[in-house]
């Protein structure tokens, strides 16, 4: 006698599809995605619209672009206007907006004083453009010495936030 056979798997870890953003990279979506992306001295703004519900990210590795370079999300002073941009062209409007801001890290332990502050400068610009556009950054992860993986979920604005631990290595 035959019978028929069942099996029952667990739903899924990440019920939503997995985008890696690169540096100089932004998205936004009101499709629920989980957004995720690796930082050391660069920094991520992550913003989502409290009543629309939905969000969006951007990488960038730069504080200030120069006269002579072209407009590239790889700097802060222009990532952090296209992302806000990106989210009002999508229906937001900045009063429902909320910041969470992640990296500026000194990975590089250096003792040149530029890449020493480059993840603070990288910050600072990110804290300057939400401020200028009124956005209230509620939560923030900055500093440090070690990576951060962070993962953002469009849909309910959650950040899952991961540090990159050095592998031993024998000396």
């Amino acid at each position: 006698m035959g019978g028929v056979l069942s099996h029952r798997f667990p739903p899924p870890l990440f019920p939503f599809p997995t985008l890696n953003l690169g540096p100089g990279e932004i998205y936004c979506s009101r499709d629920p995605h989980y957004i995720r992306t690796v930082l050391g001295s660069c920094v991520a703004v992550c913003l989502w619209d409290q009543r629309l519900h939905f969000g969006g990210m951007n990488h960038f590795i730069l504080p200030h672009k120069t006269t002579h370079e072209e407009d590239s999300c790889r700097f802060g002073d222009v990532a952090v206007p296209a992302l806000v941009n990106c989210m009002i062209n999508m229906g937001s409007n900045l009063r429902h907006l909320q910041a969470k801001i992640f990296g500026g890290c000194n990975v590089l332990h250096s003792s040149n004083p530029d890449y020493y502050t480059i993840g603070r400068r990288n910050a600072e610009i990110a804290i300057s453009e939400l401020n200028r556009y009124k956005i209230p950054v509620v939560a923030s992860r900055l500093f440090g010495t070690t990576g951060l993986v962070i993962r953002q979920c469009t849909s309910d604005g959650d950040i899952l936030v991961r540090l990159i631990r050095k592998s031993v290595l024998p000396s």
